[in-house]
């Protein structure tokens, strides 16, 4: 419980920045997301399935890394590398902890690794432009 409520201060943190110093806003992809988050978060809010709330919370945050994928192109010097690279690597190292095959427990830290080669590619490509 710990690590979750540093990880939602950290978002939190983010997100008062990201008002003032933010990107987008009312482009049609940000509302298309934002109403995803708010229909995702209620389907995940009546569920009693806990894989299925993982599901639809990896849905979620994949409509966010995709719009952050989309800016980090346009704009390749907004994201730092290294914490991208450290998303994948710790993905890389949780897969490796699970220790066997196991989907739902492997599906997070799986798309952790994609998010974060996702960002890196679009900031390696971005730059080319």
């Amino acid at each position: 419980m710990f690590m979750t409520g540093v990880m939602a201060a950290g978002d939190l943190f983010v997100f008062i920045l990201a008002i003032k110093y933010g990107v987008g806003g009312m482009l049609k992809r940000d509302i298309v997301a934002l109403a995803g988050l708010i229909i995702g978060l209620s389907v995940w809010y009546f569920t009693k399935e806990a894989a299925f709330a993982l599901y639809i919370i990896i849905l979620i945050d994949a409509s966010g890394t995709a719009l952050t994928a989309i800016k980090t192109y346009q704009h390749p010097k907004s994201e730092t590398a290294s914490s991208w690279a450290l998303l994948s690597l710790a993905g890389i190292f949780a897969c490796v902890a699970v220790g066997k095959f196991n989907f739902v427990l492997l599906i997070w830290p799986f798309y952790m690794i994609l998010a974060g080669f996702t960002i890196l590619l679009a900031m390696k490509y971005g730059r080319k432009i």
